[in-house]
């Protein structure tokens, strides 16, 4: 695979074969997935030939292997042409598809200040919540309501360090306004290096909880298989992420949060 290096901060795979538009990695060097044991960037090819994509095939500097579609990717689709609709469940839930925020603002959960801040005012349009299988249903039922299952964290944190003052004010120390590229898109993570079954192999959960106590960190996980699956050194270095991230324009850096408390779904 061609990956041409266009800045410091982004690289570009070409168009070719089925691909329609072309591939575009934000990252430096040292962020790029490697070459062995990650696909991730056979993935952003493979996006790039998705019916109705419009622009680019993008990447965000924490982007890694995922499910078909690498985790840090983004695109946007062309529905005339192409591309993937949003789907629902059954009663309940079909109001809340389509109504979005709008509707848990309704039953009391939220402000009309809240939908201000929300892409789209909180609600997708077009979505059509009765075509979901009863399967679905059944699977992402007891999931409601909570972190839900996989990958997903609720983070408490204090501001560590300002860097842009105005804007910190102005957003109330919130993440920085996100721009340039990638259709407003930017990083949520640093994102992985290793996978879940390397990261186990190579640290257990007893010396990895041993090491953050050691630094004051306190842990409590359901296993300690599920501890050495999250250990530091399995994510790339945020901070890198961070600059490469503002030096493509896809953020500003406002403010940098330390983590106090963070829970896992």
């Amino acid at each position: 695979m061609e990956v041409v290096q266009q800045a410091p901060w982004c690289f570009v795979t070409p168009r070719h074969g089925p691909m329609r538009v072309p591939g575009v990695i934000y990252a430096t060097r040292v962020l790029l997935p490697p070459a062995a044991g990650d696909q991730a960037l056979d993935q952003v090819v493979n996006v790039a030939a998705l019916p109705g994509i419009v622009e680019a095939s993008y990447a965000m500097p924490h982007i890694h292997w995922g499910y078909r579609f690498p985790i840090g990717g983004m695109a946007a689709t062309d529905l005339a042409v192409g591309g993937v609709w949003p789907l629902g469940r059954r009663a309940e839930l079909e109001k809340v598809l389509a109504g979005g925020a709008r509707y848990a603002v309704e039953q009391g959960h939220g402000t009309g200040r809240d939908l201000a801040r929300c892409e789209d005012q909180g609600i997708l349009a077009g979505s059509e919540p009765r075509r979901v299988s009863q399967r679905a249903i059944d699977r992402g039922l007891h999931q409601v309501g909570s972190l839900g299952s996989g990958n997903h964290f609720l983070e408490v944190q204090v501001v560590g360090e300002v860097f842009d003052p105005a804007a910190a004010q102005a957003f109330g120390l919130a993440a920085g306004v996100a721009g340039g590229g990638a259709f407003y898109a930017t990083c949520h993570g640093a994102g992985r290096l290793m996978s879940r079954h390397k990261a186990a192999r190579t640290i257990t959960g007893t010396v990895l909880r041993d090491k953050l106590e050691a630094r004051g960190i306190a842990v409590r996980g359901a296993s300690l298989r599920g501890l050495a699956e999250e250990t530091p050194e399995a994510y790339k270095d945020v901070d890198e992420v961070v600059s490469a991230a503002a030096a493509a324009g896809l953020c500003r850096k406002v403010a940098r949060l330390v983590p106090v408390g963070v829970v896992k779904g």
